[in-house]
């Protein structure tokens, strides 16, 4: 009998010991599908990921390729695309201290009264537990896994333009984009990032627009130019 006990417990070791290793050297693979499913989810739009590469002994991640796919009846362009992202994780893997996303590209379409980016933060809020800061408390330790990101910067972000009320699409640069502080499930952190980043985003690109002479692309026979810019920035917004 304590043959077979001794048998049982060292198939249960091995066992063990080949799902860690197994989690250990797929964990670019377990990250890359994290991010995957909790930013469909939230987003309601599918989320992809080229690549991820974790580097544990220096706490650092380096993402590529990621991708939102805009909600349906716009163009079959991404909403937004990230080329790279460098992730630097606190020990315990709990607490990102920093995020820097450099380079993306962002497509902000008008369609009616609303813009994609603009249904996308509705669903982001959903996700994120409430609007901009007044969100719910984070899920506890007892209940879903948790994360805390401190810092999430964005760097050189473009913006594309396009409306039936402008002539042409309009490129514009987006000026450094700077979070703080997101708690909560994964979940519940990529509605935060998504709410807050398209909130800026929307934002940034309607002042940079009117600064590069979007009101004379926008006058029209009737009224002025201001009354025209405030209306296509409550589409823009989707408000």
């Amino acid at each position: 009998m304590r043959k077979y006990i001794l048998i049982g417990l060292a198939v249960v070791v091995v066992a063990i010991a080949g799902a860690l290793y197994y989690a250990y050297s797929n964990l670019d693979g377990i990250a890359k599908d994290l991010m995957e499913s909790a930013g469909s989810e939230a987003l309601g739009v599918p989320v992809r990921v080229a690549g991820v590469h974790i580097e544990l002994s220096q706490g650092k991640a380096t993402v590529s390729g990621l991708t939102v796919a805009n909600p349906p009846g716009y163009s079959d362009n991404s909403a937004l695309s990230f080329g790279q992202i460098t992730v630097q994780i606190a020990s315990g893997g709990k607490v990102i201290k920093e995020i820097l996303a450099v380079d993306p590209t962002v497509r902000l379409e008008q369609k009616g009264d609303t813009s994609n980016l603009g249904e996308l933060q509705k669903r982001a809020q959903q996700a994120g537990g409430g609007k901009g800061e007044e969100k719910k408390a984070p899920a506890k330790d007892t209940e879903e896994q948790h994360l805390n990101i401190e810092l999430f910067k964005v760097t050189n972000a473009k913006a594309i333009v396009t409306s039936p009320e402008l002539k042409e699409p309009q490129e514009v640069v987006i000026p450094s984009m700077v979070l703080k502080n997101l708690k909560g499930t994964p979940k519940q952190i990529a509605g935060q990032v998504f709410d807050q980043l398209l909130s800026k985003i929307i934002e940034r690109t309607a002042k940079q627009a009117i600064e590069q002479g979007a009101k004379q692309l926008l006058e029209k026979e009737a009224g002025g130019a201001g009354q025209a810019v405030e209306g296509l920035l409550k589409k823009l917004g989707g408000d």
